[in-house]
């Protein structure tokens, strides 16, 4: 099983008023320029609703495998590792674990943050790929016909006071690979892990709890957890 995508995203306490500031702090901080290629700033005003969807500036690195989207509300850091590069999902998450801390470092000494959401997707490549969601999964015998499935579950964990969810998405479908300047696709079954805190009352996440979130969400890559998905 591959770990295609690593998504962290920090949402503010307060409306962050400057985005693009937060971009260069962000650059300064994590030590390297990762988003070399030219960033998109949008000239929208503060009283933005906090639901706008359209990310205030985009930036991305020119390999594709770097993007960070800020918002008023919202911070994203995506990572998309080589999907040859590793055999196990943890190796590849720990390739990027210091680049995670060094953003989310940056992100908390500039603003307060409420919640954190970390999103895995996994890809399992298989050629009947419905077939498979039916064998592990259902109870109810494949049928031929049946050319779609999706799964979703949440199961809610308690890390000492703070309370997790752990939303679980199992899907049959195909994901687009490109290396070389050469492009296939794959088909198989994905597998999307999205974990995120249950905010505390307008309390703020410390340093220290976002690494306690970070090491339990990453406990669904170890090669046990992974045994038991396919």
């Amino acid at each position: 099983m591959k770990l295609f995508t690593i998504q962290i995203a920090l949402f503010p306490k307060d409306q962050i008023d400057r985005p693009d500031k937060l971009k260069e702090i962000i650059t300064q901080r994590m030590g390297e320029d990762l988003f070399d290629a030219m960033p998109m700033i949008l000239n929208i005003p503060q009283n933005v609703p906090d639901d706008f969807p359209v990310p205030i500036v985009q930036a991305s690195s020119t390999n594709g495998r770097y993007a960070l989207n800020i918002g008023r509300k919202r911070i994203d850091f995506i990572v998309n590792p080589d999907y040859y590069d590793f055999s196990e999902p943890m190796d590849a998450y720990n390739a990027y674990k210091a680049k995670i801390d060094k953003y989310f470092k940056a992100v908390t000494s500039y603003c307060d943050l409420l919640r954190i959401g970390i999103v895995y997707n996994l890809f399992e490549e298989t050629q009947q790929n419905v077939k498979a969601i039916f064998d592990k999964y259902l109870k109810q015998g494949f049928n031929a016909k049946c050319v779609e499935t999706t799964i979703r579950t949440n199961t809610q964990k308690q890390i000492g006071k703070m309370l997790l969810n752990n939303i679980k998405i199992v899907e049959a479908g195909t994901i687009h690979i490109t290396r070389n300047n050469a492009a296939e696709d794959k088909q198989g079954v994905l597998i999307q892990f999205d974990i995120n805190n249950v905010p505390e009352q307008q309390n703020k996440l410390t340093n220290d709890k976002i690494i306690t979130i970070l090491s339990s969400a990453a406990k669904v890559l170890e090669s046990s957890e992974i045994k038991e998905m396919i």
